[in-house]
C-alpha cells in the first residue's frame, strides 16, 4: 500500500512540475519527484524493478544509438583531418 501512495505522490509531483511556472514550485516539486521515487523504487517488489531496469536499459540504447551515415563520416573526417594537422606539423618541424 506504501509502494501505492508513493507513485501517487511522484506522478503528482511530475504534474504540478509540468503545469506550472513558478520557479520555486518547480525547485520543491523536483526534490519530492527525487526522494519519493527513490522510496518507491526501494519498496517495489523485485517484478517491477526488472521490469523499470529493462526499460531503462531500452530507452537508453534507442537515445545513444548513432545515426548510420552521418556519425560515421563525421568520425573518419575528424580522424582525417588530425592526421592531416599532425602531418603538416611534423613537415613544418622537419623542415626548420
Amino acid at each position: 500500500m506504501l509502494f501505492i501512495f508513493l507513485l501517487l505522490i511522484t506522478i503528482l509531483a511530475a504534474y504540478l512540475y509540468l503545469n506550472t511556472n513558478v520557479e520555486i514550485i518547480h525547485i520543491l516539486t523536483l526534490v519530492v519527484l527525487a526522494v519519493s521515487l527513490i522510496f518507491t523504487l526501494a519498496l517495489a517488489s523485485w517484478e517491477f524493478q526488472l521490469l523499470m531496469i529493462i526499460l531503462v536499459l531500452i530507452s537508453t540504447r534507442k537515445l545513444s544509438l548513432p545515426k548510420s551515415n552521418q556519425s560515421s563520416y563525421s568520425v573518419s573526417q575528424k580522424s582525417k583531418v588530425k592526421s592531416q594537422k599532425s602531418q603538416k606539423s611534423c613537415i613544418k618541424i622537419l623542415s626548420t
